[in-house]
């Protein structure tokens, strides 16, 4: 039942993160930017208004949109290797994301990084909408050392929805995590579709990081 709460309580706030803003202050487009081949104005106020459907699609690497949930600020990601089922993410600030199936399995330059996840079961039971598992992360702490983390989850299909992505409308279904462990408490939301495509997610990385929204641009 905690973690079910947890999944309700998150739901509740799940349209107030950085991806639902039109003001965002500043973006770091750099590196994705060069990637994709287009130019952004940066004196913009949101510079994430430059991006369109046709620029996307014409974009040579698929890109990803990044934002803190605890932070006024965004960034653009590109696709830039894959290796064994793992696609790191990256721009030219030194943050850089690495993705399973849509799911968080590290991060880098975020500070209190996810050296590495264990999700060998999460993303199936993601998407059938139900069941339980342990999740397990990975952490840097004291002396260099490798911290583990081991959580028990549960998932719970919400509803069905239609998410927008810059004029791209998608059906799909909103599916909650919660997740437990002596290490703390969080959860996930995930915007599926029915072919198993993550599309955008709410996702925890570490109690100093807190959570990270991203959308799949195309």
């Amino acid at each position: 039942m905690r973690l079910l709460a947890l999944i309700t309580l998150l739901v509740g706030i799940s349209a107030c993160g950085p991806l639902q803003q039109t003001t965002i202050l500043s973006t770091s487009l750099d590196l994705a930017t060069d990637l994709a081949g287009f130019d952004t104005d940066d004196t913009s106020p949101d510079p994430r208004s430059g991006l369109s459907r046709e620029m996307i699609e014409n974009a040579p690497q698929d890109l990803m949109l990044f934002a803190p949930v605890s932070e006024d600020d965004a960034s653009l990601l590109a696709r830039v290797t894959e290796n064994n089922g793992y696609v790191t993410w990256a721009e030219d600030r030194g943050i850089a994301i690495i993705t399973q199936n849509g799911l968080v399995a590290g991060t880098r330059g975020l500070g209190n990084d996810l050296m590495g996840a264990d999700l060998s079961v999460v993303y199936n039971a993601l998407v059938s909408g139900q069941g339980r598992y342990a999740r397990v992360h990975d952490y840097i702490g004291g002396n260099d050392a490798i911290v583990r983390a081991r959580f028990e989850c549960q998932v719970q299909t919400i509803r069905d929805d239609v998410l927008e992505i810059y004029g791209q409308r998608r059906n799909v279904r909103l599916v909650g995590e919660g997740c437990a462990g002596r290490a703390g408490q969080f959860s996930n939301l995930y915007w599926i579709a029915s072919s198993g495509q993550i599309w955008q997610s709410r996702q925890w990385i570490s109690a100093p990081v807190g959570e990270i929204d991203i959308q799949m641009l195309r």
